[in-house]
């Protein structure tokens, strides 16, 4: 059973309790309230990341909390794996507590490079590497340092974890170089339009934890489905980073071939016993696969038509322009101007982006 600290929850005095906790003290004292009321029959603590002395009296200052407490370790997961390739330290609020107006050497801006910092070494922990970091040097006056901040942090937590297991000389040794980098080295990201099937997913359409929501028409009338954009769906990874133009062209080509899989594309009549056994044990497969397909065709068709109603290809095709500045103020006031003429309402959403690359 599954449930979540932050909220009330009935004792289960019959069972133990499994704690996947941050090694907080908010999360600490919630861990001895429910040592207090007995809710479980055994406490086993698992600590996102290293557990600091302050949080270990804590827990040693409640008897009660000492006597049920069946395990207490360290695992150093403080991130979230996406994908295959990537991983994320979840914190929404970064780019606001270390970049914000005034937040320079702010115990705001400390907090979170700590956090940042301490996340990122429980990446490195849990993949067994040994880094040489190297971080993005600043030039000029009055700029931020966050890179260089989550560097030294970073240096100081790994070279403590390996003080604690007595191979701190094995820093003469690094197994990986680590590229610390901050928002400041691409300021343009975060605004224009990327043109890969993923960002398009993302930007474009409602998609929340990776899940899709789609309709389709059965016998039954219209219903709603999901699908789940993940490394389980192999069209997913097949397309994920391509060019959109390029994925439109590639579901073309699938859908073509699909058309002609099955009893009507093969011809069953001519095939023999082997052959016909084949086929039914690989239906299955085709079947999901065909499923896939009609997802994508789906994300792909919805796509396709926002990029014709709000003539995202122009406006992308200005973007670019601008940020390589070969377009000036009266480019974006004619492509306004033009497609006010035309009849089509672009979002302001998409006006204030073509400002912001300006």
């Amino acid at each position: 059973m599954v449930e979540n600290i932050e909220l009330t929850r009935a004792p289960q005095p019959s069972l133990d309790g499994v704690y996947f906790i941050t090694p907080s003290e908010k999360s600490v004292r919630a861990l001895i309230a429910d040592c207090d009321a007995r809710a479980h029959r055994k406490a086993h603590v698992f600590f996102t990341s290293p557990a600091s002395q302050g949080v270990l009296r804590l827990i040693k200052s409640s008897p009660t909390c000492v006597s049920v407490l069946g395990n207490c370790s360290e695992l150093n997961l403080e991130y979230v794996a996406v994908d295959q390739h990537g991983f994320s330290v979840m914190m929404d609020g970064a780019l606001r507590e270390t970049f914000s107006a005034g937040c320079e050497a702010s115990q705001a801006q400390a907090r979170a490079l700590d956090m940042i910092s301490a996340r990122l070494a429980t990446v490195l922990v849990s993949l067994g590497e040994i880094p040489a970091i190297r971080y993005m040097a600043k030039v000029g006056h009055r700029t931020s340092d966050v890179s260089r901040g989550v560097a030294d942090r970073l240096d100081r937590i790994v070279t403590g974890l390996l003080r604690a297991k007595g191979a701190e000389a094995a820093k003469n040794s690094p197994t990986c170089d680590v590229l610390i980098v901050d928002r400041s080295v691409d300021v343009i990201a975060p605004v224009i339009h990327e043109w890969t099937y993923e960002s398009m997913v993302h930007d474009l359409l409602d998609v929340k934890n990776g899940v899709y929501r789609y309709k389709i028409t059965t016998n039954a009338g219209e219903q709603e489905k999901d699908a789940v954009l993940g490394d389980d769906d192999s069209l997913w990874t097949e397309l994920r980073h391509a060019h959109i133009a390029e994925v439109l062209t590639t579901l073309a080509d699938k859908t073509r071939a699909f058309a002609h899989i099955g009893p009507q594309g093969t011809g069953t009549r001519d095939l023999t016993t082997g052959q016909l056994k084949r086929a039914v044990e690989a239906l299955p497969r085709v079947l999901e696969q065909r499923a896939k397909l009609s997802v994508h065709a789906s994300i792909a068709s919805e796509i396709n038509a926002l990029l014709q109603s709000c003539a995202l290809s122009e406006v992308g095709r200005l973007e670019q322009d601008v940020v390589y500045g070969d377009a000036t103020s009266k480019d974006i006031a004619y492509l306004f101007n033009t497609l006010d003429e035309k009849g089509i309402r672009l979002p302001m959403v998409e006006k204030l982006r073509l400002l912001l690359c300006y």
